[in-house]
């Protein structure tokens, strides 16, 4: 991975976007882009940063929830994308990205 920002940049991009993903191409592209963007990260944080990770994760799960691809224990796409938009802001934070 080449930079820590602009994979952040783009999971946030895929939070934009996953409400609207309205075809099963567009939901499963999104899956797997942001599958491999959570995989890159996770290898590229400091194992010891539970926080992060813990974010990071997050962050995954909410944007594979609105994707169909996660449980959603029941929750609107609405408040997984608010869920998702907390995450990575945490997330950022704590990177000082």
């Amino acid at each position: 991975m080449n930079s820590i920002k602009l994979a952040i940049d783009m999971l946030d991009h895929h939070i934009a976007i996953a409400r609207s993903a309205s075809s099963d191409f567009d939901r499963a592209a999104l899956f797997a882009a942001t599958t491999i963007l959570v995989r890159d990260l996770e290898s590229e944080l400091v194992e010891d940063d539970g926080y992060a990770s813990e974010k990071l994760e997050q962050v995954r799960w909410h944007i594979c929830a609105m994707l169909g691809y996660d449980i959603n224990n029941g929750h609107d796409d609405g408040m997984h994308h608010a869920w998702a938009v907390t995450a990575i802001d945490s997330l950022r934070g704590r990177l000082g990205q």
